[in-house]
């Protein structure tokens, strides 16, 4: 079988760090390592296949990761959720998984399906550190079955089987090794000679090489940086800019082109923890990342200008005054969400996106602010009590909410109010009106101004925002919220709340 590296690092292998003479075919990543065939394969197919997984510590037990071990038969060659994707100990190996085309079609948590390490007080399953785990992936007609170690695991029938398609053999964050493929089919398609997307690119403004890898096919046009995903990875650039105190450079803009099927997000290092701008990619950020905010993006293919004061956004964080010097800002997705890094629910092969004027810098700009919009109660899904005034600079500079005013009906409230918040990423100013101690009645209405609303340069609003609201009990359909404990820094399963809760923001409604 000939094979193609689509991503990660593939060749000759060391299997047990102790003894580096043993050595087999394998590949690994910390996202996703990938191999297609070169040839299609259709028919009925028979994939059987022994593999392990590469040591990944020395001293500390355990040596391997038995997880997300993957196969995908019938594929397009460069989408890994294109065909029969199998993913054999999936969430940290409590279950293994069959997709088709992207869609859950059959799973199990039965122990058979599972990669089972022998422990001291269980004989049976395997001895990892030495043993072959045998997959056996099939389609006979309508039917695949799944064989772990000869005993079937999990099966589905197919009302519309995949008539034929490429093989490919992948993992999520781990090293695998493979001591023996073979594939038996009916019938066999000429090879396809692989696309050359994965070449390294670097200029005076960003670079697609990371950790020694490809990560994005990257083409620079006179449209900007356009960054292509080669079907599974972080489809990522990072910025050739030298370390930046946002301190003296407190705005972060740049212009943007995102396809509705690009999942990215911003990226950058401060005090040797990686955070998270969000744009398009999942809700929750990977572990160990810490999220500062999300900004308001439209990923319609069309160009669009972001501007934020990222020293705000950080201030917000960590509120103790320290500087902030950030490095390696870089825009990709590092979530694994839903098997995001392997192209399952977006980044497909092709998927696209584009940067220009990509800046972190002094605030300039006269522009006064405005209220572009205002977001009433039940106006959005999550919004039951909050009067949400949506800001807007038509540049950089970015509003300034120290002196403003909201005002309904009779009450004013400043910044300094506990009812008003300030979300620094996404330029919105609410004030919640249940916080506030407002009891409406059905069909009330309520007078509503904001004034005294600034630039980051200085520039005051032309003139009052003004408004009225009506209190609709019928658009009242959300439930009791539910109370949850925000840790500023850290998991919280760290705190153990001796010291009170002087790190964390306190029980509020989630």
């Amino acid at each position: 079988m000939d094979w193609w590296v689509a991503s990660g690092q593939w060749g000759v292998m060391n299997r047990w760090i102790c003894t580096p003479t043993w050595s087999w075919f394998g590949g690994r990543s910390q996202d996703i390592a990938a191999i297609w065939t070169k040839r299609a394969f259709g028919g009925d197919l028979a994939l059987d296949v022994f593999a392990s997984f590469v040591m990944k510590a020395y001293r500390h037990f355990p040596y391997e990761r038995p997880a997300d071990l993957c196969l995908t038969l019938c594929g397009d060659g460069r989408n890994l959720s294109s065909g029969y994707a199998l993913i054999v100990g999936a969430e940290n190996n409590t279950v293994t998984q069959l997709y088709r085309r992207g869609a859950l079609v059959a799973s199990s948590r039965d122990k058979a399906a599972l990669i089972i390490a022998r422990q001291s007080r269980d004989p049976s399953g395997v001895d990892l550190h030495h043993d072959w785990l045998h997959l056996r992936l099939t389609r006979r007609g309508p039917k695949v079955q799944f064989e772990l170690n000869g005993t079937p695991a999990l099966s589905y029938v197919d009302p519309e089987p995949l008539p034929e398609g490429h093989v490919a053999l992948w993992t999520v964050n781990n090293g695998v090794l493979f001591a023996r493929v073979r594939m038996a089919f009916e019938r066999q398609l000429p090879p396809v000679p692989p696309r050359s997307d994965a070449a390294e690119f670097a200029d005076a403004h960003w670079t697609n090489v990371r950790d020694g890898l490809v990560s994005a096919a990257v083409q620079k046009s006179a449209d900007g940086h356009i960054v292509q995903s080669l079907g599974s990875g972080p489809v990522a650039v990072q910025s050739q800019l030298a370390p930046v105190d946002v301190a003296a450079n407190p705005i972060l803009a740049f212009d943007y082109r995102i396809d509705p099927g690009a999942k990215v997000d911003l990226y950058f290092d401060l005090e040797q923890m990686q955070h998270r701008l969000a744009l398009t990619g999942p809700k929750t950020p990977p572990e160990d990342v810490m999220d500062i905010g999300r900004l308001d993006v439209a990923a319609d293919g069309r160009w669009h200008r972001a501007a934020i004061r990222l020293h705000d956004c950080l201030r917000s964080q960590y509120p103790d005054g320290r500087s902030f010097v950030v490095s390696h800002l870089t825009f990709g997705n590092f979530s694994n969400e839903g098997l995001l890094l392997a192209g399952f629910g977006g980044n497909a092969a092709g998927a696209q996106y584009a940067i220009r004027d990509f800046r972190l810098g002094p605030a300039t700009g006269s522009a006064p602010p405005t209220v572009a919009r205002l977001i009433c109660p039940f106006d959005e899904p999550d919004n039951a009590s909050a009067l949400v005034f949506c800001l807007r600079s038509e540049d950089d500079a970015g509003s300034d909410p120290s002196d403003a005013q909201i005002q309904v009906n009779d009450q004013s409230f400043s910044l300094s109010h506990p009812s008003v918040r300030f979300d620094f990423a996404r330029q919105r100013l609410a004030l919640d009106l249940a916080d506030a101690g407002f009891a409406l009645r059905d069909g009330e209405r309520l007078r509503i101004r904001v004034s005294g609303l600034r630039s980051r340069a200085g520039v005051a609003m032309r003139e009052a925002f003004e408004a009225t609201w009506a209190f609709d009990q019928r658009k009242d359909k959300q439930g009791p919220s539910i109370l949850a404990v925000r840790a500023r820094r850290g998991p919280l399963a760290t705190y153990d709340f001796e010291q009170g809760l002087s790190d964390c923001e306190g029980l509020r409604p989630r």
